[in-house]
This record gives structure tokens, sequence and C-alpha cells, in this order.
């Protein structure tokens, strides 16, 4: 049932604004550093040939979001903003810098601070190296948003990870603790148990604790939590601080009471007049509004609940000690029991069939190339245009049209970018080659990732390795499980040692 017409919403306000978080992406070591004075932004690093931001926008614009605001260092605005106007989005882009020189304004909750001006409305947080699965769309995590509007203050995707990503060490997955579509609490501290608060088990009873969900690093959050902010300075991070303690509101007496009215502001009701100027309602406003229902709201009561006394318990690790004379002091039936306070909920969408993933680290570009790659619906054998009829390219690899493909060479299971060329006699195996990359006769390339303009002499040998912009090999080197710098002539064996640091 639509209350609104298409002009209607055309002309209402935004439900939600998009939030993209665009960093300097140390963790991808080799792949983001510059090629000369020209920076290598980590949203527009390519993921089975297609920059990894151009995910997240496409993944916007099917849920018919409108705005989204890229937030980078200032030294990535021309390069997206170039990208941006090559591209051409349907929804509306606008590019923020922030000051990437100080580490305290580089933190993410720091960030949500700084913009917090430019959020008019309910805003969606993802960070621009995820990478959605096909059959995933936004809508099902607004959609879970909509269905609590009045009570829900944040909402998060999580998904399995997969069997690779729960091995590495390079970032443990969080614990997270869950009961259907609500999430009650994340935690990453690895090193020690982790410590489940009984006001939690009061309030939920029966909750269910998992190792093995990744943080897509997808939110919703309700535009009041950005009021929340200044009011506890010791939120750095939005998954390790933020996320965790808006959860802790859906148990801790103390904190609802708190921060309950900053988060969750009475609104005016929505009547015929004001409909369109709220440009989204609920679903049980929408039934109001039905000409083919006959549902007496106004005259509905609410069922009185039970009172169950329980034993005042001592306060948990996340409360604060309360006055002693609170339990008997004359008191509201909310102050006595916490059910009746504003819930505060955090919803949880949790996707479980893979195909989806964060490019925050080389493991993980690595991992999410390949996940993409075993995708890749084959074509039918054709004749391309550069590539030699004798050369061979498996169904499961990604080549652009631009690029040249020498005599008896075979490129399987890699992603190979524009403008690239590639001798006689080659093997790129398992690997990532991005655009304007030479590749002389008779090299063997297999498991690395070849950044922009790197240049390999004939018959060199590289395997496990990752190649800074620009980088030069010459002829007849050989090189495993190292970071291939400007200019490389000697070859290298690498140890036991070196091959451990890398999966890590």
């Amino acid at each position: 049932m639509d209350i609104l017409s298409q002009q209607q919403r055309s002309r209402a306000k935004p439900e939600f604004q998009a939030i993209i978080l665009s960093g300097l992406g140390t963790r991808l070591g080799p792949l983001i550093e510059s090629h000369g004075d020209d920076p290598t932004p980590k949203a527009l690093l390519p993921i089975n040939n297609k920059p990894m931001v151009s995910y997240c926008l496409s993944w916007l614009e099917e849920a018919d979001i409108r705005e989204a605001l890229i937030v980078c260092p200032p030294k990535h605005v021309s390069g997206l903003t170039d990208h941006i106007q090559a591209t051409s989005p349907i929804l509306n882009v606008e590019i923020h810098a922030y000051d990437s020189e100080s580490e305290e304004s580089t933190s993410t909750v720091a960030i949500l601070k700084k913009i917090s001006s430019r959020i008019q409305t309910d805003f969606i947080v993802l960070s621009c190296d995820f990478v959605p699965a096909p059959d995933l769309n936004l809508s099902r995590l607004l959609n879970l948003w909509r269905a609590d509007i009045s009570e829900i203050i944040m909402a998060s995707l999580f998904h399995e990870a997969s069997d690779e990503a729960q091995k590495r060490k390079d970032e443990p997955l969080p614990t997270t603790t869950f009961r259907g579509p609500l999430l009650l609490g994340v935690s990453y501290n690895a090193k020690s148990d982790v410590r489940i608060p009984m006001h939690l088990f009061t309030k939920f009873g029966r909750c269910r604790m998992s190792s093995r969900l990744a943080d897509s690093h997808v939110y919703i959050f309700r535009r009041s939590v950005l009021d929340l902010l200044p009011m506890v300075p010791e939120l750095k991070s939005i998954k390790k601080d933020l996320v965790p303690f808006l959860c802790s509101l859906q148990y801790s007496r103390t904190k609802r009471k708190r921060y309950a009215d900053i988060l969750i502001s009475p609104e005016k009701p929505t009547t015929a007049n004001n409909v369109q100027e709220k440009g989204s309602i609920n679903l049980l406003t929408a039934f109001q509004y039905s000409t083919t229902q006959e549902l007496e709201f106004q005259n509905a009561k609410p069922q009185p609940r039970s009172r169950t006394p329980t034993t005042p318990a001592k306060p948990g690790w996340d409360e604060e000690e309360e006055d002693s004379n609170a339990e008997s002091a004359p008191s509201d039936l909310e102050e006595e029991d916490p059910s009746f306070m504003p819930g505060l909920k955090c919803g949880l969408l949790l996707y479980r069939d893979g195909n989806c993933g964060r490019a925050f680290s080389l493991a993980s570009y690595k991992e999410l190339n390949q996940m993409l790659l075993k995708a890749t619906v084959s074509e039918p054998k054709r004749v391309r245009d550069g590539v030699d009829a004798k050369a061979q390219i498996s169904a499961n690899s990604s080549w652009s049209a631009s690029s040249k493909l020498g005599e008896g060479s075979v490129v399987a299971s890699s992603a190979v970018g524009q403008h690239c060329t590639i001798g006689a006699n080659c093997r790129i195996i398992n690997s990532v080659v991005m655009e304007h990359v030479e590749i002389g006769y008779g090299v063997k390339v297999e498991n690395c990732i070849l950044s922009r303009h790197t240049k390999i002499g004939e018959k060199a040998e590289l395997k496990d390795c990752e190649s800074v912009p620009g980088a030069e090999i010459s002829g007849g080197a050989s090189y495993k499980g190292v970071r291939l710098s400007s200019k490389m002539s000697m070859a290298v064996a690498s140890s036991d040692e070196d091959e451990d640091d890398e999966e890590e």
C-alpha cells in the first residue's frame, strides 16, 4: 500500500542520508602508495576490475537512497571527484575531506562529529571497502529499521565470516551476542574472556553468542545519536566503541535513564496534513490512513502488563552504583521495571550465504577478488580484440577489452585491468593485475597483486607478492612472498618466517 504518490515522494524529505567512509587504507600496504605525485585512493582500488566504492554507490542506488557523502583524506578528493564525474551515479554524491594529519581527528566517531551539521536525517554509515553479495539488498536492513522506527536507535549488518577470515590473525573476529533481530553486545577483546552482564539475561533471558560473525561496517543510526556523541567523549571507534555502547543501553538501566530523552524524543503525531512533510511513516500509521482497513486505532487501549517481582540485582559491569535509598523511594513503574523504559533497540541483520566482505587488508583484498571471480558468469568462448588466437583466458577470469595478451599465454582465475600488455608465453594465475601493467615475455605470476604501472621484465617469476604503483622488476628476477618496490633487480628467496608474516 503506497500512501504517497510518486510525485509527493520526490518532494518529500529524504528518509536517509548515506555516509561512506574512505580512509587512508594503510593496512593495504604497498597498494595505496602514490605513483609519483599521483596518490592512490583506497576507494578506487579495483575488485574484480571495478573500483570498490562503485559497489557501495550501486548498492545505495538500488535501495533508492538519494544522497551520499564520501569522507576521505584531502589528497584523495581530486581522484574521487574525477571518478564520480566520469561514472555519473544516479544519487547525489558529495565529497568531504577530513584532517588526516591528526590521529584524533581520523577516528570514525570524530569524523561523525565533524560532519554532524551536514546530516539532517537518520543516516547510513558504511565503509568504502564493503562489497555486498548480489542477493543482499540494502532494503532488507532498511526495512528492519522501518518496522520498529519508534524505538530503534541503530541497526547493523553482520555476515558469516569465511573459513579463511576465521583463521587470519590480522583482525580477530568479535564475539557477538544477539537474540533474533536484536544485537545485544559486541566485544573485540580477544585476549580475555567475554563478560556478559546479568542485566542482559534479566531482560532478554536466553541469547546466542558467536565468534564466527564479521561486522560488515554497515550501520543505520538515528539522527539523535549525533547529539549523544559529545556527552560520551571516550567513544573513538564506531564499531569498537559506539556500537557496543549503544547495545548496552538496551539493558543498562542507569544509562537508559541518562540518555533516553536524548535518543528518543517525543514526536508530534502524524496527521493527514503533515504526512507529506514527514516523507516516511511507520506501518501502524499506514494502516490508520488506509481506506481498506477498518481498525479502530483511536479507541484501542494498551493491554496492562503483569509486574513480576524480582530480587534487586547488584550493578553489572557497565552499571553505576545507585543511591542505597533508591529502591525504597517512591517511583513509577518504569523506574522499578527496566523493561517499561524506552527500548532503545539495536537491530541486527545476519547474512549467512557468503560472497560478501570487506577489503580492509591485503589478505581480505585477495580473498574478495577470488570470491567474486569464482562467482563470475562464464562467457562463451569468443574472439577478443588484442588477444592472440593461441592465448587462453579462463571462464572465471575478468578481462578488460583494452588490454593485450600474447601468443601462448594463459590467464586463469585472475583479474586484468585496462590498458595492460602481457607478452607471449606468460602464466598469470590467481592474481590481480591493475591498469597500465606491462609484463614481458615468459613471465610467471602466481597469487600476486600488481599495482598500476608495474613493469616486469622477461622471464621473471613472482609468487605471493604485491607491488607498489610503478614498480619495475628486471628480467630474470625471482621473488616469493615479498613487497616489490620501485626498482628491484636482485632475486630474493623468502624464508618461512616471511611467509608466516604475510599470512597474518
